[in-house]
């Protein structure tokens, strides 16, 4: 990748449908599987996007969607995304908004607007076919006509367009059903820097919610092409001592998925320290941001239960800063965390 890629003008169409799925809850979250048949049927909600990336170029794309409002409460238990080839990643956050935006569900250039109504993550993919499926009783709730964020990032380094597609569906299952609402954590070093001709690693640490104990669910990470390991570990004398979660793929890495053999609970009081290697070879220096192509970044993103505060979701107050303009909305608000 070079540090030439230009920002397209970008032409997308988005389209929100319903369709009706149907099965048998999954003992263990997945992360790549067919499609959910839930023993009692509700609605999906599908939202699909196609976009035109011109040549050499890098664009990432923003919409602001909402949830049914004639439905009560949506219980999600698995969601999934399939995109075309090319995509660096697709993010669906979750937002402190009451009603929708100036623009309605209008698209903007994510590069220019910098969104500061972001109260967290739901989902993230980086491979072209993608589902989160959690166990027995555990989902992500949305309240009615819930404000969503989608963002879609593609990178385009040939000499032809290319011509994007994404499909992201959310799977119901009936609300009086959930016996543990699930949060997502998105946990970001915001102090990324990598110096020309460098070796090195950026390490933060979080720190569990004091209200109460984290039961892992997914755990995955988010990095760019300087990157060469990620790690994420935590100093809970309960746990085994091995990793939380390891990987040395930046551009598909793969979620690890907590079962009942090796669950995980991250108890109050402990911490989870997350840490990237970078290899840079260029001569220039290189900084936390969105581009794919210019900047870094070191994430960990995760689902667990019971669902938290934005305080832990965010890891606010953990060692790495936490980024300017960033709304983080109360308790009273709802909260959830990519």
């Amino acid at each position: 990748m070079g540090n030439d890629v230009s920002r397209p003008i970008v032409t997308l169409a988005l389209v929100l449908s319903s369709s009706v799925a149907g099965c048998n809850s999954s003992p263990r979250p997945q992360t790549s599987s067919p499609k959910p048949d839930f023993a009692t049927k509700y609605d999906d909600i599908t939202f699909s996007m196609e976009s035109t990336i011109a040549p050499g170029s890098e664009a990432q794309v923003c919409r602001v969607v909402q949830m049914p409002l004639d439905r009560g409460d949506l219980a999600v238990p698995s969601a999934e995304s399939h995109f075309t080839k090319g995509s660096h990643h697709f993010l669906a956050y979750r937002t402190s908004l009451t009603s929708m935006p100036d623009g309605g569900s209008d698209l903007f250039d994510c590069f220019d607007a910098n969104p500061s109504y972001i109260a967290g993550s739901y989902f993230e993919s980086q491979q072209p076919d993608m589902t989160h499926t959690l166990p027995d009783g555990i989902a992500q709730v949305f309240k009615p006509g819930e404000i969503v964020l989608l963002q879609t990032h593609y990178l385009n380094t040939t000499s032809d367009p290319i011509d994007a597609k994404i499909r992201f569906t959310l799977h119901t299952m009936d609300p009086a059903k959930v016996e543990h609402e699930a949060g997502t954590i998105l946990f970001s070093n915001f102090g990324v820097m990598i110096p020309p001709h460098s070796k090195v690693t950026q390490t933060d640490t979080c720190p569990v919610s004091s209200t109460a104990d984290m039961n892992l669910l997914l755990l995955w990470s988010h990095m760019h092409s300087r990157a060469v390991h990620f790690v994420a570990t935590t100093d809970d004398p309960g746990a085994s001592g091995a990793p939380l979660y390891e990987t040395d793929q930046w551009s598909e890495p793969q979620p690890r998925a907590f079962d009942g053999d090796d669950a995980t609970t991250v108890h109050i009081g402990s911490h989870i320290t997350f840490a990237c290697d970078y290899d840079n070879a260029t001569d220039s220096t290189f900084v936390y941001g969105p581009s794919a192509a210019k900047n870094e970044m070191c994430i960990l993103h995760g689902m667990y239960w019971p669902r938290v505060d934005p305080i832990t979701e965010f890891c606010i107050g953990g060692t790495g800063p936490f980024p300017p303009g960033v709304t983080i909305p109360t308790a009273d608000a709802g909260v959830d965390g990519g």
